[in-house]
């Protein structure tokens, strides 16, 4: 969905379990012909923690371009979202000064989760996903929040 260039850093808890599914993954790109990614691994000195500031910097690091489009990795891009950025780059570029760019994100509900035939293709799909509950904004419930953003 994102045929852009990816730096992913990916937390090995488990290196015995996470490893091979690494392996795997480069694999699997490299079958498709995929070459325009990096990953760094990083392998917790402490297994009960979980180092998101750590793995945003460390993927952010080898970044050489002006733009970065950050994201967690249950996080799916639409799948216009690159050539639209691409097609944009010169006027998002010359805003960047001046904006900050939010992209909405939204989540399944119920049968809808994590079911990629069940993804909106395109503005009025998600509308009417949004409308038939399907998904929803996402963290848009009372009850949704961690207690550290409250």
């Amino acid at each position: 969905r994102w045929p852009g260039p990816i730096i992913a850093a990916l937390y090995i808890k488990d290196a015995s379990k996470d490893e091979p599914r690494v392996d795997r993954l480069e694999k699997m790109l490299k079958a498709i012909g995929r070459t325009n990614y990096r990953f760094i691994l990083v392998f917790p000195a402490d297994s009960s923690l979980y180092p998101a500031n750590l793995l945003r910097n460390l993927a952010l690091e080898p970044v050489l371009t002006t733009m970065v489009f950050l994201l967690d990795i249950d996080l799916i891009p639409d799948i216009g979202f690159y050539p639209y950025v691409k097609a944009e780059y010169s006027r998002l570029l010359e805003l960047s000064d001046t904006h900050v760019f939010t992209i909405p994100a939204f989540q399944g509900i119920g049968s809808a989760v994590g079911v990629e035939a069940e993804f909106p293709v395109d503005k009025e799909d998600l509308m009417q996903m949004v409308k038939d509950k399907k998904v929803k904004p996402i963290l848009s419930g009372e009850k949704e929040f961690w207690e550290a953003f409250k």
